[in-house]
């Protein structure tokens, strides 16, 4: 028989805060190694600090002055940046992937072999910057000016360079398969022995530009300007070449193979074009997307507040750091989309599909993912406080690391889903299947787990003081030494005694039957604070 030994609250292990040691090395400005990760560091003076190999991930910069300061190695995986001042500072091989660099300022950086896939990039002053090796695919530049630049060895397949100022812009050895180059300053631009297969440069601007040896193949040229361009040996088979002006261009061993003349830009009037139009804005607030394709579209940054996106195709979008507050995505289909540290307050994404997403470190609060199919998808490390997870499907999804206390979890399938170090404090469980689930060193502390499917869970080093286990399916469940239970995971006539004593005595359990069963619809949450 089991006897309560301790009914102390475990703490949650998500909040994040600089020690003691870190806050006195302010003064000497030594942060190398340092863990700073989710840390409030607005308006922080690091100009000229070591943050050599710092992780400095999902960490709130906002304004904060890194002039000067050294950040090789540095990990900034969803920092937000925006409005820092990091001019001269050595970026070397850090890892910027999904940072919000909205009018960062990075004038003399060096970001030599950095990584900044997926990074928001508009505004971003990257003047006299050291771009050599590295890798922005698929990140917005959408605008950018990057005159005079060199990007030796860079990755830029898939990034978004429409409307970007590369006058005299140094693009040899750089990728940039398939990359957005629509309407681009590219004037005196080297290009030359580049490969930019199904590259957009529909209406650029390619004066003088040498693509001498240049793999062009299925590239929109339409409307483009190749005045004076060198095409010296360049294939541009089965490109589209409709309205190209290749006056004094050179093409002496060009290949024309199956080029496309005839084919034109679509007009103003096109639906086709006037989604692209409509895409090109930050702000596409309160706008009726509803049944529209954009499969594998860059919509990085953009704000979707308020909009409509009910059944629209967004399979391989990437939405990272995108504002969707509001948004009906009821019916959408985001399959292996990236939705990286976007704001989701009160996204409505019930019946959609959400297999193999991204939603690490997204904003996900009163958020409604009823009856959604989220099999394989990753939440990791997020704040899913209070979440609406009801009739979901999350087989094989991760979410390690991540907070779901009083979440509404009810009917939902976590079959083999990685749930170790997760926080499920007072979460509603009830009818859950959680076969074969990891929840070792979980904290499931007064959660509900009535008639849920527990068989072959891991439950080693969890937490599972308090729990509401009636008629648990419990089969071939793995406990360890360290698995906290009490008499409430209890099976006998006795255990149910003690732990219904208890309660009685405890103001407040239950937790569930009341508001939040009632009301599975993403804002049972109303007017309850935390």
């Amino acid at each position: 028989m089991m006897i309560f030994l301790s009914f102390t609250f475990l703490p949650t292990v998500f909040s994040q805060e600089i020690n003691n040691d870190l806050e006195l090395s302010k003064n000497d400005k030594d942060f190398h190694n340092a863990d700073l990760r989710k840390s409030d560091l607005k308006y922080e003076d690091f100009s000229g600090a070591d943050l050599s190999g710092a992780d400095l991930s999902g960490a709130d910069l906002f304004g904060a002055d890194l002039s000067g300061a050294d950040l090789t190695n540095a990990k900034l995986f969803g920092t937000i940046l925006k409005s820092a001042d990091m001019s001269n500072s050595i970026l070397i091989n850090a890892d910027l992937s999904g940072a919000n660099l909205y009018e960062t300022n990075l004038e003399n950086a060096n970001l030599d072999g950095a990584t900044l896939r997926h990074a928001y990039a508009y505004k971003t002053n990257l003047l006299n910057a050291n771009l050599n090796n590295v890798d922005i695919s698929q990140t917005n530049f959408c605008g950018g000016d990057l005159k005079n630049q060199h990007f030796f060895g860079a990755d830029l397949s898939g990034a978004d360079l429409s409307h970007s100022n590369l006058f005299q812009a140094n693009l040899t050895n750089a990728v940039l398969i398939g990359t957005d180059l629509r309407q681009a300053y590219l004037f005196n631009a080297d290009l030359s022995s580049n490969n930019l297969s199904g590259a957009l440069l529909s209406e650029a601007n390619l004066f003088g530009a040498d693509l001498s040896n240049t793999i062009l193949i299925g590239a929109d040229l339409r409307n483009a300007t190749l005045t004076g361009a060198n095409l010296d040996n360049a294939d541009l088979s089965n490109a589209l070449l409709h309205g190209v002006d290749l006056t004094n261009a050179s093409t002496l061993g060009t290949d024309f193979t199956n080029v496309d003349y005839d084919t034109e830009l679509p007009i103003n009037d096109s639906p086709k074009f006037n989604i692209e139009i409509d895409l090109l804005g930050d702000d596409l607030s309160g706008n009726d997307f509803s049944g529209s394709n954009l499969s594998g579209k860059n919509l990085i940054g953009k704000d979707f507040s308020g909009s409509d996106l009910s059944n629209a195709d967004l399979s391989n979008a990437d939405l990272s750091n995108a504002i969707l507050i509001g948004t009906n995505l009821d019916g959408a289909n985001l399959y292996n989309a990236t939705l990286l540290n976007s704001d989701l307050f009160r996204a409505d994404f019930s019946n959609s599909n959400l297999q193999y997403t991204d939603l690490r470190s997204a904003k996900i609060f009163a958020a409604n993912f009823t009856n959604a199919d989220m099999s394989n998808v990753d939440i990791s490390d997020t704040n899913l406080y209070r979440v609406n997870i009801y009739l979901a499907n999350l087989t094989n999804a991760d979410l390690s690391n991540s907070d779901l206390t009083k979440s509404f979890l009810k009917d939902s399938i976590f079959t083999n889903a990685a749930l170790q170090n997760s926080d499920l404090s007072h979460a509603e469980l009830t009818y859950a299947n959680l076969q074969n689930a990891n929840l070792t060193n979980a904290n499931l502390y007064k959660s509900d787990l009535h008639y849920s499917d527990l068989s072959g869970a891991d439950l080693s080093g969890a937490n599972l003081m308090m729990t509401y286990t009636k008629f648990l399916i419990r089969e071939n469940v793995i406990l360890s030494e360290n698995t906290k239970i009490d008499n409430c995971f209890g099976t006998n006539f006795i255990d149910d005694a003690i732990c219904y004593f208890y309660r009685q005595i405890t103001s407040d359990s239950p937790p569930f039957y009341g508001a939040y069963q009632k009301l599975p619809t993403g804002h049972q949450f109303d007017n309850i604070e935390k």
